[in-house]
Parts: structure tokens; C-alpha cells; sequence
């Protein structure tokens, strides 16, 4: 019986050893807080890229600053080609990062790949902040509320007024 015992407690103790360990995750920033206590003061707020595929896929890069100025560069399939610069609100800042902190976008993996799939677009982004910066390589099968962030951030910078072209094709 005591060998019994020793045994069971040498298998928990080895079964114990062999689990995973916790992976610790970023604290999620708090933008009830104020906003501008959360980021440094005119410096990279949010960086997004998308790359060509072999079909229309949008080609472009923007960074977006913490005082809502906006650099984009769009190469191809997007309807700003060449280099704009454009304002965002302080709201439109906040819903990114309250967006961002919803789907644990500062919890989820660094990259979404698979080097045997083509012809498939890939899209980085990155989260600059005081207590902490995150950046995402999505190509493949990263989580669908990523893609969906991603979207959401597209769409808006697509609708914003006020593009003034700074260079390339037919700049003023």
C-alpha cells in the first residue's frame, strides 16, 4: 500500500511538471482613463499595412499619430494612390483602442502564417502606447475578429473627409 502511494504521488508529481505553462498577457489598457495619458504626445499611435496579392487586393501603408494626423501611402487598388495626409478625431483614436481591447487584440499572437499558402495578402498592424506596443503579422488564418478590426479600421479611413495629396500621381 505505501508503494501504492509513493507511486500516485511521483505520477502527480510528474503529470504537474508537464503541463503547460500560463502565458501571461498584456494588461488591456483603460481608455475610460484619459486618452491622452495613454499614449506619448505626437508620436506613432496605430501602424497598419496591406501587401499585393496576385489579384486587386488595396497596397497601402498609414500611420495614424496620437495628435490624429494621419500619413497614408496608398500604392495600389486603394482609392488614395500615392501620399495623403488626413486628420482623425481623438474619437476615432479611442474606438480603434476600444476596439483593440475588445477582441484581446494585445493578447493575441505576433503572427498568422503559413509559408506553403500564396497568393494571399497579408496585413500588419501595430498599437503604440505608454505602458505597452503590440503588432500583428496576418496573413493566414489568423482570428476572424482580427480580420474584422482590421476591416473596421479600412473602412473608416476610407470614409474619412478631407485627404489633402502631399505626392505621387497628379499631386498639387
Amino acid at each position: 500500500m505505501k508503494n501504492l502511494a509513493v507511486a500516485l504521488f511521483s505520477l502527480g508529481v510528474i503529470l504537474g511538471a508537464c503541463k503547460s505553462p500560463k502565458v501571461a498577457t498584456a494588461p488591456e489598457p483603460n481608455v475610460k482613463s484619459n486618452y491622452n495619458e495613454m499614449v506619448y504626445s505626437d508620436s506613432l499611435f496605430f501602424h497598419m499595412e496591406k501587401s499585393p496579392c496576385y489579384g486587386k487586393c488595396p497596397v497601402y501603408s498609414v500611420d495614424i499619430y496620437s495628435n490624429g494626423k494621419i500619413i497614408f501611402v496608398g500604392r495600389a487598388f486603394t482609392e488614395l494612390e500615392g501620399t495623403y495626409r488626413g486628420q482623425a478625431s481623438e474619437e476615432f483614436l479611442k474606438e480603434i483602442l476600444n476596439y483593440a481591447n475588445r477582441i484581446n487584440y494585445f493578447a493575441m499572437e505576433t503572427k498568422y502564417d503559413n509559408e506553403n499558402v500564396t497568393d494571399l495578402p497579408s496585413t500588419v498592424t501595430h498599437i503604440y502606447l505608454k505602458s505597452t506596443d503590440h503588432g500583428i503579422y496576418n496573413r493566414y488564418e489568423g482570428p476572424a475578429e482580427l480580420t474584422a478590426f482590421e476591416n473596421f479600421v479600412h473602412e473608416e479611413l476610407m470614409e474619412l473627409d478631407g485627404w489633402e495629396k502631399i505626392s505621387g500621381p497628379k499631386a498639387q
